[in-house]
């Protein structure tokens, strides 16, 4: 019983040691507490700040892209004029040396 009541004493009415304690560590929550924040309200915004540079960096590339692809599908269709063009004058030039050929044929 008796050390039952020494331990409500002890929480009930503390000591000036514990009080004192007490004291210092409330103080020094209070101390650590706006500087924990800082901290993370900080990384909180460098957070926001790394998300929208990537996003801007993706939507950058994307936007690139964008711009050599379109480039990309002018030049092949560039290539196909061209190649269709040069197909149009070697199938012409051959006709005409074709006929050409036959014309000496008959002569001779």
């Amino acid at each position: 019983k008796s050390q039952k009541r020494n331990r409500l004493k002890q929480i009930f009415f503390p000591t000036r040691s514990r009080v004192k304690l007490y004291q210092s560590q409330v103080s020094t929550n209070k101390q650590m507490t706006p500087p924990l924040n800082e901290q993370v309200t900080r990384l909180n915004q460098r957070a926001v700040d790394v998300q929208n540079g990537i996003e801007h960096s993706l939507s950058s590339l994307h936007t690139q892209r964008l711009q050599y692809l379109t480039a990309l599908n002018e030049k092949t269709r560039d290539l196909e004029k061209a190649a269709a063009a040069f197909e149009f004058s070697s199938s012409k030039h051959l006709q005409q040396e074709l006929n050409k050929t036959k014309t000496l044929s008959y002569i001779f």
